[in-house]
């Protein structure tokens, strides 16, 4: 008898946010994660969000921004001096 499907949830800056064998719980993770991906919403905000089953991506949300030394990729400080 096999162990049955494993599920797991891992966002870009946070690592695995569920493990299991529930498609329904894993699925709800991934929206909640990729939510506040696109929201903005603290250590979340434009990370990557990916569901796995048995090791292989099933899901994948690529992250509204990445963020390199404190600006938007894209943004530049500038200086009104």
């Amino acid at each position: 008898m096999g162990s049955g499907l494993r599920y797991e949830v891992i966002v870009g800056n946070l690592g695995r946010v569920y493990a299991g064998k529930s498609r329904l719980d894993a699925n709800l993770m991934f929206r909640e994660y990729r939510k506040k991906s696109d929201r903005g919403y603290g250590r979340v905000a434009g990370e990557a969000v990916t569901m796995f089953r048995d090791g292989e991506p099933v899901r994948e949300h690529r992250g509204a921004a990445r963020i390199v030394s404190g600006f938007l990729e894209g943004e530049h400080e500038s200086y009104q001096g």
